[in-house]
């Protein structure tokens, strides 16, 4: 059941659902600290096995040592109420999807973002840990 706006999860305020998938719910959120605004994603319970919840805090140790344009910047990770959360930046601009969709593109313009994902993609590939990550995440358009 998806967290109504207004939810204080420690010092996140939830704002929106951005997304949910197998592997989680990803919220847009307030961070009350720093007033800026972060992505939280949360794991879902029914898959919060001991090795997903490994692999899930590996995903943010692993993306936290990373620095690279076309690779979100995690913040924090813990527990809270008993679920496993990672905080990352927020990027506006909507879904992949939703840009894909909203007008015509060209090849030249699907190439350029296809390579930006195939660049962050690469800048991690020493740290395969991360590889579901990758796709976990939504992908937004910047």
């Amino acid at each position: 059941m998806p967290l109504p706006a207004g939810s204080q999860i420690g010092p996140y305020e939830i704002v929106a659902l951005l997304g949910s998938g197998g592997m989680g719910d990803v919220y847009r959120a307030r961070d009350t600290r720093l007033n800026r605004h972060v992505a939280i994603k949360f794991l879902a319970d029914a898959i919060a096995d001991p090795l997903a919840i490994s692999r899930f805090q590996q995903e943010a140790l692993t993306a936290s040592s990373l620095n690279h344009p076309h690779i979100l910047t995690v913040f924090e990770s813990g527990e809270i109420d008993g679920k496993n959360y990672l905080v990352a930046e927020l990027v506006d601009g909507g879904t992949l999807k939703e840009w894909v969709n909203h007008e015509t593109r060209t090849w030249k313009q699907m190439y350029e973002r296809s390579t930006q994902g195939q660049l962050g993609r690469r800048a991690h590939r020493p740290a395969a840990a991360v590889k579901p990550a990758v796709r976990a995440w939504p992908a937004f358009a910047r």
